[in-house]
């Protein structure tokens, strides 16, 4: 399987696979997560500001 995706034509910019499938795992993670805090009474907009700053320092810490 090829790792890129694609790549526009003129730039250096190509999407790859591993990029996919981490802000597609990301995103599924942040609505999870929203839905458990709304099932406990909780407010679930708290979640996607937690992922804004998180996920960042994260991927800089790893």
């Amino acid at each position: 399987m090829n790792p890129i995706i694609f790549t526009i034509p003129g730039t250096n910019f190509s999407l790859h696979w591993y990029g996919v499938i981490m802000a597609v795992g990301i995103i599924l993670a942040g609505m999870v997560a929203e839905w458990g805090v709304r099932q406990r009474g909780g407010n679930g907009e708290n979640i996607w500001e937690l992922l804004i700053w998180g996920v960042p320092f994260g991927i800089v810490g790893a």
